[in-house]
C-alpha cells in the first residue's frame, strides 16, 4: 500500500500481482544485467506533507548560568494543491468551515496535520507555545523520565 489511500492505477509488468492495495512485482529470473522497465504507480495519499519553511533558535545565557532557548518555526502544508476549478468552486462556497472539515462523512482521512509532538530535554521548564493568533489551548505537556513531550494540535 502506498501513502494513506487507495491505488488508482499501476503499470503491469509481468509477473505482477495486485490484490486490494498491495502490488507485488516479480520475481524476475534470467534477466540480463542492467535491464530496466519503467513503472508508474498512481495512488491517493492523504498524509500531511508538513515542511518547516523557517526555523530560528535564540539562546540566552544569563550571568547566573540559566539558559533560555526559544525556537520560532513556521510550518507549511506542501501537499497537493487543488486545481484552479476546485479553488474557484471553494471560493463560491464561502469561507472555510472547520466544522464541515471535521464532519467529512465519507470516512476518508483529511490531508491535514492533526497533531504533532516535539520532544524536549528532561530539564526543560517554563515551556510556552503559541501560534500566530495566540495561545494554543489544545495541547499538553507530558513529563517523562528522559524527556518532556509537548503535543500540539493546531487549529
Amino acid at each position: 500500500m502506498f501513502g494513506s489511500g487507495k491505488t488508482i492505477s499501476a503499470t503491469q509488468v509481468a509477473p505482477t500481482n495486485q490484490e486490494n492495495e498491495r502490488i507485488v512485482y516479480g520475481p524476475y529470473k534470467d534477466q540480463p544485467p542492467f535491464n530496466t522497465k519503467n513503472i508508474k504507480i498512481h495512488y491517493e495519499n492523504n498524509s500531511p506533507f508538513v515542511v518547516a519553511s523557517v526555523i530560528e533558535r535564540t539562546i540566552e545565557i544569563s550571568h547566573w548560568g540559566n539558559i533560555a532557548v526559544e525556537e520560532y518555526i513556521e510550518l507549511v502544508h506542501k501537499g497537493a494543491e487543488l486545481k484552479e476549478y476546485f479553488k474557484l468552486f471553494i471560493r463560491l462556497q464561502g469561507p472555510f468551515s472547520r466544522i464541515d472539515f471535521q464532519l467529512d462523512r465519507r470516512g476518508r482521512r483529511q490531508p491535514a496535520l492533526l497533531q504533532f509532538t516535539t520532544i524536549l530535554p528532561a530539564s526543560a521548564k517554563d515551556i510556552y507555545y503559541r501560534d500566530e493568533i495566540g495561545n494554543i489551548s489544545t495541547s499538553s505537556v507530558r513529563l517523562r523520565a528522559d524527556s518532556v513531550d509537548v503535543e500540539i494540535k493546531p487549529r
